[in-house]
């Protein structure tokens, strides 16, 4: 017994001594630090070796999900009943009120302190790895951003370089409101919207991104739409074509002011029926080749002639006649009323349900939807299943 206690104080000497050797050569020892733990490695000549934290740390805001882009007046609008726009905008609308409202993305840096004149690259994307996103760049702690898709989950990012050394945030998320409209801020252009971003009644989806309908962007010899519009419709919104549906003489052009953008005129002096059915044909046309798309029409202020083809066009799809007259109504958001026009007045549901207004002319039509009736007046004009198919393929997802 004696000699088995002697062996096992030997062991446990031997196991004491190691530790010892272990602490004194590869010993370690953590203090705090500002900004964060400091970790420092010693060794038996006394040097000392500091790995420090970074320089500057970037935490962005959380904007979560169901981000809106209306403003309080047309979100109040849109959740309410669409009969009582008159409660929502002016009785002459003269200003616009139609852009969305913007999306602030805001950071905050931690650490040393920025030097003032530091340019924030701000990366945005809808792929988690930020592949193939846009990128902006600002001097303010925050970016606004407009345009943005419905119901899309959005990842960003924010860097900036010092003394050659790159700063990168982690990839935050958020995603936007699905509640339709996607309304547009096109500089110099009211009145803008993608037909794009509502539910059809069979469940599927209006492809956002394809076609939208503005307020003109021009007459015969001015031009409303600024260069920033320009670069918003070209490069952002990517138009290839425009429908021009006015057919006054100071009012239409033989070229779009966008270059590059195929300009067809298929215009008509008003939106009764009786004279749109005459180029409705020819619109439905330009709408079933796909090579257009992305396209966008307009009349003169986007409510009644552009309306009434909206009304068409999604009706065709299958969205539900509520949300149409959501749309229809959310015009007057626009500054769609001149100070010289006395005689303006609100669009309302029942300014399309006059006779010989779209709602007139579809209602009596055979079919037990919307969907149907829709269909059939537009066959009853002379358009045929296989044009009023390709729209439906292209204009679904």
């Amino acid at each position: 017994m004696k000699s088995r206690m002697n062996g096992m104080k030997r062991v446990l000497g031997f196991l004491l001594l190691a530790t010892t050797l272990f602490s004194v050569l590869f010993g370690c020892t953590e203090k705090g630090g500002e900004g964060g733990v400091t970790t420092e490695f010693s060794d038996t000549t006394g040097s000392l070796d500091t790995v420090e934290q970074p320089k500057y740390v970037i935490s962005l805001a959380d904007l979560g999900g169901n981000v809106d882009i209306h403003t309080k007046a047309q979100a109040d609008y849109l959740n309410g009943n669409y009969a009582n726009i008159a409660a929502y905008v002016p009785e002459r609308p003269t200003s616009e009120r139609s852009y969305p409202k913007e999306i602030v993305l805001a950071w905050s840096i931690d650490g040393n302190e920025v030097p003032p004149f530091t340019r924030y690259k701000v990366s945005v994307g809808t792929s988690p790895d930020l592949r193939n996103a846009k990128t902006y760049t600002t001097r303010d702690d925050s970016y606004k951003i407009y345009n943005l898709y419905l119901g899309t989950t959005y990842y960003w990012k924010v860097s900036f370089t010092e003394d050659n050394v790159t700063y990168e945030s982690e990839i935050a998320a958020f995603t936007t409101t699905s509640q339709g409209p996607r309304n547009l801020k096109i500089d110099g252009v009211t009145n803008c919207r993608d037909l794009g971003g509502w539910t059809t009644v069979n469940g599927k989806k209006v492809k956002q991104g394809m076609l939208y309908r503005t307020g003109k962007l021009s007459r015969t010899n001015s031009v409303m739409i600024t260069e920033i519009g320009k670069k918003t419709m070209l490069e952002e919104l990517g138009v290839k074509t425009e429908i021009d549906l006015r057919s006054g003489e100071d009012e239409i052009r033989t070229k779009s002011v966008l270059d590059g953008v195929q300009l067809f005129n298929l215009g008509c002096s008003g939106s009764a029926m009786s004279k749109m059915q005459t180029v409705l044909p020819a619109i439905f046309e330009v709408l079933a080749d796909e090579s257009n798309y992305p396209i966008f029409f307009h009349c003169a202020i986007g409510t009644d002639r552009t309306g009434a083809v909206a009304y068409l066009v999604n009706g065709l799809l299958g969205v539900s006649e509520e949300d149409l007259y959501y749309d229809y109504c959310f015009s007057d958001f626009g500054a769609i009323c001149s100070e010289s026009d006395p005689d303006f007045t609100l669009r309302t549901p029942e300014t399309i349900q006059k006779p010989n207004n779209v709602v007139a002319v579809v209602d009596p039509m055979p079919g037990s939807t919307l969907q149907q009736k829709v269909r059939n007046y537009l066959k009853s004009i002379g358009i045929t299943d296989a044009t009023l198919d390709a729209v439906v393929r292209i204009m679904s997802e």
